[in-house]
């Protein structure tokens, strides 16, 4: 079946009406248990059913129209019985948990899903089509309104919640041939609310970057630059313990959205180059004690000695530790803003994968 995606109005007429017409059928197995194609073709039953447990986009009258069209439903050989199928399936499965749904093909709740995942995404930078988000073609739901939420995470974790007691079912349907199969696509990650923690302690005192450390253990994420030859700025990338990647780098429009809303200061590039290495020695020394750690002089011009001659670009390196250590001295020295900051962070680095949310397939 050819998916839609709700607001960016290209669903086919087509799909438009057997979408509505699942609606249909999963409302006359809510009323009867089970149902069988006579039961479908029924007007009666239909329009009872369309009636009492629908929200679509077609009028019942255009629905059954088409299900009864010989020439349509030539041309669409077996499709009434994929849709009953569909429906007696999804049933026994067992995701729907209740008996009292309102089935939803492009509804305004069904509208207001999507334009909620849409808002939360734009905000993070990221691009994520409402079919990659949630593929779902029909929502069961005994909800009659979405909440607001600060994050996608957040709104993920509310569907996931509001999915396992039964009471927000998105299903993606394809046409079905033989017997069928239901499955739950949900992300592979569940995600937490990050809080800040700590500032690692470094093992070098010059090195090109640090690693702020969440709550939950074994996750942080690295600041440094990743091309300091090239003079490129800072990123972050969510770490696990051990350095592996878990989530990818965080977008670097999400790290100067960050910077930019929380007012961190950021060492210009022109100051750097014209401060000598001895202040730019000193400026790291004294963020490294807004960090938590405190460095003699000594220490410094020892760390110095050994780093100096590993430097590729001297303003790319300087530009890297300085901007990695601004940020966790920030964060460090304004815990009431940290939680927010690295869960920010943790939500922009997160992959498209990660950021889908909870549904089910038919087919």
């Amino acid at each position: 079946m050819e998916k839609i995606n709700e607001g960016a109005g290209d669903a086919s007429l087509t799909t438009k009406l057997q979408e509505g017409a699942h609606c249909v059928a999963y409302g006359i197995v809510q009323m009867k248990g089970k149902i069988t194609e006579d039961d479908l073709l029924d007007n009666d039953l239909f329009t009872k059913s369309y009636n009492k447990f629908c929200k679509v986009d077609s009028p019942d009258s255009e629905l059954f129209t088409f299900l009864t069209d010989d020439v349509v439903m030539k041309g669409m050989k077996n499709y009434v019985a994929s849709i009953v199928t569909s429906a007696n399936l999804c049933k026994k499965s067992g995701y729907l948990k209740n008996n009292n749904y309102t089935f939803h093909r492009g509804s305004p709740f069904m509208n207001s899903i999507y334009q909620q995942a849409q808002i939360l995404l734009k905000q993070e930078n990221v691009k994520m089509g409402g079919d990659k988000w949630n593929p779902s073609d029909i929502w069961a739901t005994t909800i009659s309104s979405i909440p607001k939420f600060d994050n996608i995470i957040e709104y993920n974790e509310w569907i996931s919640k509001n999915f396992e007691s039964g009471k927000l079912v998105g299903v993606s349907l394809k046409k079905i041939s033989g017997s069928g199969k239901v499955s739950l696509s949900s992300s592979s990650v569940k995600h937490e609310p990050m809080k800040y923690n700590n500032i690692k302690k470094p093992s070098i005192i010059l090195p090109t970057g640090i690693t702020v450390l969440a709550s939950k253990p074994g996750i942080g994420i690295n600041f440094r630059s990743f091309r300091i030859s090239k003079q490129a700025d800072i990123t972050g990338e969510i770490v696990i313990a051990g350095g592996g990647a878990r989530h990818g780098k965080v977008p670097s429009a999400v790290l100067h959205r960050i910077i930019k809303e929380f007012n961190i200061p950021q060492l210009a590039k022109s100051r750097i180059g014209s401060s000598s290495d001895t202040q730019l020695i000193r400026s790291v020394q004294n963020l490294w004690k807004q960090c938590g750690y405190n460095f003699s002089d000594k220490n410094m011009e020892n760390a110095w000695e050994k780093r100096k001659g590993q430097i590729q670009d001297r303003i790319g390196y300087w530009q890297s530790i300085i901007h990695s250590l601004e940020i966790g001295a920030y964060m460090n020295t304004n815990k009431g803003k940290a939680d927010d900051i690295i869960n920010d962070f943790f939500i922009g680095g997160s992959s498209a994968s990660e950021l889908s949310s909870t549904f089910i397939k038919v087919y």
